[in-house]
C-alpha cells in the first residue's frame, strides 16, 4: 500500500491508545502524514438539565451560554490531549497533525476523511456491546459503510 495521508479517529477511552500506536507504526513504515481525530459530541440542554435547571426565557440564555462554555472546555481538553499524542508520534519520526471538530461523530469522521482526502482511516471497535451495536448501530459500523477511503479497525 502506498498512504500518504492516514486519518486515526481516536476517543478518550483505553482502547484509544492501542488504535493511535499502531496508526503512528504504519505511519512510520509508510512514511505518511498523520491526522488525528476528536470529535466533541455536541450536548443538548436537556443532557445538561442537572447543570442548568429548568427552562424559562432567562433559563434559556444561561443554558445557551452553559453550552457554549461546555464546548468550549472541552475542546480545549482535547487540543490538549491530542497536542500530547502528537508530541509522542512526532518523536517516533511521524508528522501528525491535531483535529478537533465538534458535533455528530459518525458524520464527521467521514467528512474529515473527505476533507483531508486521506488514503486510510484507521479507528477502534467500539465496545459497548453486541446487543446494543445491533439496535442502535456504532460508529465504526457507520463510518465502514459511509467513508470513500479505506479503513482499518483495530481491535
Amino acid at each position: 500500500m502506498d498512504y500518504r495521508k492516514i486519518l486515526v479517529a481516536v476517543g478518550r477511552y483505553e482502547h484509544s491508545l492501542k488504535v493511535f500506536r499502531d496508526a503512528v507504526d504504519l505511519a512510520k513504515k509508510e512514511n505518511a502524514r498523520l491526522f488525528l481525530l476528536h470529535v466533541v459530541e455536541q450536548k443538548t440542554p436537556d443532557e445538561l438539565l442537572d447543570r442548568i435547571g429548568t427552562i424559562t426565557d432567562v433559563e434559556q440564555t444561561e443554558s445557551i451560554r452553559l453550552l457554549k462554555q461546555y464546548d468550549e472546555q472541552e475542546i480545549s481538553r482535547a487540543r490538549a490531549w491530542l497536542e500530547e499524542l502528537c508530541k509522542e508520534a512526532e518523536e517516533q519520526g511521524v508528522d501528525a497533525t491535531e483535529v478537533v471538530e465538534i458535533g455528530n461523530p459518525e458524520e464527521l469522521i467521514c467528512d474529515v476523511a473527505r476533507r483531508l482526502e486521506a488514503d486510510l482511516l484507521v479507528l477502534g471497535r467500539t465496545r459497548r456491546g453486541g446487543l446494543i451495536d445491533r439496535f442502535i448501530g456504532s460508529v465504526t459500523s457507520y463510518v465502514l459503510h459511509h467513508t470513500t477511503c479505506n479503513v482499518l479497525v483495530v481491535y
